[in-house]
């Protein structure tokens, strides 16, 4: 299902992952960068059977060169930096390592099981809904700084009005008109702020 090599090329995707196979004509150069550069490597869809110059560096046969570590590949010795890590990947859904190969590596089984699956697609739901929760509350975030603003503008008016309003207040149809406008909006501004209250 390909989601071990997925894992692993996300896992490693800043640290200059080497992705090669036991056929491909260059597999030994990479082998010999990914060792002597401290690169990670991923070897991806072996069958039962590893490459022979695979077999000092799994057996971690590294010889002490000063503070220096080397290991023998074919006829070679190459310098093995600290940050190289080998990885092996199948396609086979049941492979029979030999005793050997299994002594020397870990082996993880990435096959998805049914209570598995679930929990990915459990996983995949709660990430969509968090966002979705996240973009509505950033709207009613803004929405309630909208109706605040409103509020302290219908009240300024209101007030100005009732400062600069010569003779009889009640005589004055703007100001009747406002005190009316102000009214009505802040009842609806109150209940938006109790409904955001309450939905955060």
């Amino acid at each position: 299902q390909g989601q071990g090599k997925k894992w692993i090329k996300k896992k490693e995707a800043h640290n200059h992952l080497v992705i090669t196979n036991l056929g491909h004509k260059h597999f030994r150069t990479h082998l010999e960068d990914s060792l002597s550069l401290g690169y990670p490597m991923l070897i991806e869809d072996i069958d039962e059977e590893l490459d022979p110059a695979l077999d000092n560096v799994l057996e971690k046969n590294f010889l002490k060169s000063g503070s220096t570590l080397k290991v023998k590949v074919g006829d070679k010795e190459i310098d093995v930096l600290s940050g190289f890590r080998i990885y092996i990947t199948t396609k086979l859904a049941n492979p029979a390592y030999t005793p050997e190969i299994s002594a020397r590596t870990s082996i993880i089984d990435f096959t998805v099981t049914m209570k598995g699956l679930e929990e990915q697609l459990l996983g995949r739901v709660i990430l969509t809904e968090k966002s979705e929760l996240e973009a509505e509350k950033t709207k009613l975030i803004e929405d309630v700084t909208s109706n605040k603003l409103k509020m302290k503008e219908l009240e300024d008016n209101l007030l100005y009005k009732l400062t600069s309003t010569q003779g009889s207040l009640v005589d004055d149809p703007t100001l009747i008109e406002v005190l009316n406008t102000t009214k009505v909006t802040a009842a609806e501004v109150n209940e938006k702020l109790v409904i955001a209250a309450e939905t955060e």
